[in-house]
């Protein structure tokens, strides 16, 4: 990766082309998906090399992934714009997904004395609020294990939490369901806060193959 790469964090609603799905989910999911795939076009046209995290478990008996489903649905964009991309396929819920994007991006950590990296998240505008709390809810978990760990070495994850705050940018997102509201998303946030122990919950749901 050159020194204006950046880390590109897509966080999924779904399946995209599935027959289950509402005239007005699919409408908005779609809307959704061309704006991520824009944003990694402008960062490419901007000259920076852009790395992508997919991120959606397997939501049918089938096994087919959220992150698949964009996958396939941005490929061509993509193949085009990303330097390297990776799937993370091992959980649905928000908080997992963050938690476990940033196994993805550790992957991504060059070696010491290269410059920062910038981390990018995409998400629908309802959650945005709640994304920002949980990669700053991550932030702070580092850096906690990282001082209890007294290590004088580099590490990736010292190298992730010296790095520029996160951007979280929100796309709108058309959908039918209750939970797809900014008032809905602010209060489940709250409860997050005032029980933590839901948030170590949802963080813990990630798939059995896992081993986690």
């Amino acid at each position: 990766m050159d020194a204006r790469s950046v880390i590109v964090v897509i966080l999924a609603y779904g399946l995209w082309g599935t027959s289950k799905r509402s005239p007005k989910e699919i409408v908005g999911y779609g809307m959704y998906l061309n704006e991520c795939a824009n944003a990694l076009r402008h960062l490419a046209a901007c000259g920076y090399g852009v790395n992508v995290v997919f991120c959606g478990g397997a939501t049918d008996e089938e096994g087919k992934t959220e992150a698949q489903s964009m996958f396939a649905y941005m490929a061509d964009v993509v193949t085009r714009c990303a330097g390297s991309f990776f799937l993370e396929e091992e959980s649905l819920t928000t908080p997992a997904n963050i938690w476990q994007a940033y196994k993805r991006i550790a992957n991504l950590v060059p070696e010491p004395g290269s410059p920062d990296r910038h981390v990018i998240f995409l998400c629908d505008a309802a959650r945005e609020f709640k994304v920002r709390w949980l990669v700053s809810q991550w932030q702070r978990q580092a850096r906690n294990m990282e001082n209890r760990s007294c290590r004088r070495s580099w590490s990736p994850l010292r190298s992730i939490i010296s790095w520029p705050k996160p951007e979280i940018l929100a796309f709108n997102r058309p959908d039918i369901t209750h939970k797809s509201t900014k008032v809905f998303q602010f209060f489940e946030t709250m409860v997050m806060v005032l029980a933590p122990w839901i948030l170590q919950k949802r963080i813990s749901k990630i798939r059995e193959t896992e081993g986690v």
